[in-house]
């Protein structure tokens, strides 16, 4: 055999043994679904998608593959939600008890005519009863959406702003809008609210929550200048107002995830026809 012969025949087994030895692709993908059910026999779940996802990222022509991976990942999803939906269901309770703690001294007052959604206001802050005098009005949805009305009774202001202060320390309002502000005059008497939502004043709110057992002075900025200081019961009020929209829109969260949750277990079971 000439050199040259025995040198191409070499050069075709060398690479006949690199083939050899070099798995395919379907080998590792293989590999991976292998492992990803190591994890998950193991109840290391997150491991266990982690091998699921760079399976389907690193070889999407593995078609038949990636079908046992999504029944795997099925599984999986599967177990999860039969944990979480138990532990909704126990925050469910510990939240609407304390969402009904706090529930005292508050009307729901809802118009199915107009809105869908009710309005939980507290007994000592309705408008009918607080006409003559300057305060923040708190409110909640039963979803848990909180706001808060300034009212303010005197000379025009025109607000521009709302300041509270409490020992030296202040925070304001963002500046407010034409749109924000209403007002009307009768007799001479000028009163103006502004209406301000939570995701608006998120700081303000927290800092009348945060000071509720001290004296705020709350000064209104605008052409011209106000002041007066919340009372006990209106600081108490706002700070309790706070914190049962906190514990509805806990609820609120709690209930969507359970729903998702449920729905998504029902799809999963009748998917492995459980």
């Amino acid at each position: 055999m000439s050199k040259f012969h025995f040198k191409t025949v070499i050069f075709f087994i060398s690479v006949l043994l690199a083939a050899a030895c070099n798995p395919t692709e379907e080998e590792q993908a293989t590999g991976y679904l292998e492992q990803a059910t190591g994890f998950y026999r193991q109840g290391s779940y997150v491991a266990a998608k982690e091998m699921l996802d760079s399976l389907h990222r690193l070889f999407p022509r593995q078609v038949d593959t990636r079908r046992q991976a999504d029944t795997l990942l099925w599984r999986i999803d599967y177990i999860e939600l039969e944990n979480l939906l138990p532990r909704l269901d126990s925050m469910l309770i510990t939240v609407s008890g304390e969402a009904e703690q706090l529930s005292g001294g508050f009307l729901l007052k809802k118009d199915e005519k107009y809105r869908q959604t009710g309005i939980y206001e507290h007994r000592s802050m309705r408008t009918e009863i607080n006409v003559a005098r300057n305060y923040l009005k708190p409110v909640t949805t039963e979803q848990g959406d909180f706001s808060f009305t300034s009212h303010y009774v005197g000379q025009a202001l025109s607000l521009h702003t709302i300041t509270a202060v409490c020992n030296d320390i202040f925070i304001e309002t963002p500046p407010i809008s034409a749109t924000q502000l209403h007002t009307f005059t009768n007799l001479g008497v000028t009163y103006e609210t502004v209406l301000f939502l939570d995701s608006e004043a998120e700081d303000f709110c927290r800092f009348i929550v945060e000071h509720a057992a001290q004296p705020v002075t709350i000064k209104l900025l605008g052409n011209k200048t106000a002041s007066y200081t919340m009372n006990r019961n209106d600081r108490t009020v706002f700070a309790d107002t706070y914190r049962f929209a906190q514990a509805l829109k806990k609820i609120h969260q709690l209930q969507e995830q359970k729903i998702v949750g449920e729905h998504r277990r029902a799809v999963i079971r009748q998917r492995l026809q459980l």
